[in-house]
């Protein structure tokens, strides 16, 4: 009896759930206690996912199951800060987000590649190193302006708005990197078909955004299903992103701020 009791245990603890129950409680408590000392919860949530993950006690290792569940989480945050934005406010500090944007793209960018030349490295490698850490993550700020109850004022407009451009700046200079580095030398030809996706990526949610979504949401708001409906723009948006090779968060992003206005 024991012993089969023994063995049961051992079976349930080795299920994925399990694994996922004790990632959660971990990270929830994690938040809390970052959150009782005066810093945001998210900071605490990734100290103890690096902690109990492969880097350091590789406790929860990555599974199909995790990766979902993850990517799952980042579309719904984006989409819920999408949700939480005024379109009208972000277009009104659309020049200071670019500026910012640009500048905190061009700046790491820069530095990179110079530290690199400068310790003896290639021009290409140099090019994919400052590529590499050029980028931002809009996810993580997006929950960090949420946590601290910035998201919904001009600084987290700011914030937010100059992110997505670091982000597409970030994607056209990495996609040059890498093909720079495999065909062995440096070539704009990536890059500019990239900037050619993200151009019609932006035209074609725009005028989905303003010209067929508030037609359809005229008879979506005849019926019940208008959280499904959303919730349905929201999934084609990030899967349309991906489609033009940009990261679905931004899609899912986009997708929460044309709901949003139509629910304004």
């Amino acid at each position: 009896m024991l012993v089969q009791l023994t063995e049961n245990v051992l079976r349930v603890l080795n299920l994925p759930i399990v694994s996922i129950l004790f990632l959660l409680v971990v990270v929830w408590i994690a938040g809390e206690l970052s959150k009782r000392i005066g810093l945001p919860p998210v900071l605490g949530e990734l100290v103890a996912g690096l902690i109990i993950g492969p880097p350091i006690l590789n406790m929860v290792t990555y599974t199909e199951g995790l990766d979902i569940l993850a990517k799952l989480g980042m579309f719904f945050l984006m989409f819920y800060a999408g949700l939480e934005t005024d379109p009208k406010k972000l277009f009104k500090v659309s020049r200071s987000a670019i500026f910012i944007g640009i500048l905190g793209t061009v700046v790491p960018f820069a530095l990179g590649m110079v530290v690199v030349i400068g310790l003896g490295g290639t021009f290409l490698q140099g090019l994919f190193i400052g590529a590499a850490i050029s980028g931002t993550s809009m996810v993580t700020k997006s929950r960090i302006l949420y946590d601290l109850k910035i998201l919904k004022k001009r600084i987290g407009y700011t914030i937010m708005g100059s992110a997505m451009v670091d982000n597409m700046l970030s994607f056209i200079i990495l996609s040059v990197a890498i093909k720079s580095v495999i065909i062995g030398e440096f070539t704009l030809f990536e890059g500019i078909i990239t900037l050619a996706e993200t151009s019609v990526f932006f035209l074609v949610s725009i005028f989905i955004g303003y010209k067929l979504y508030p037609r359809i949401t005229k008879y979506m708001r005849q019926t019940t299903r208008g959280f499904t409906f959303a919730i349905i723009v929201g999934l084609f948006f990030a899967f349309f992103a991906e489609i033009m090779r940009i990261h679905f968060v931004i899609g899912a992003y986009l997708a929460g701020l044309m709901v949003s206005e139509e629910i304004a």
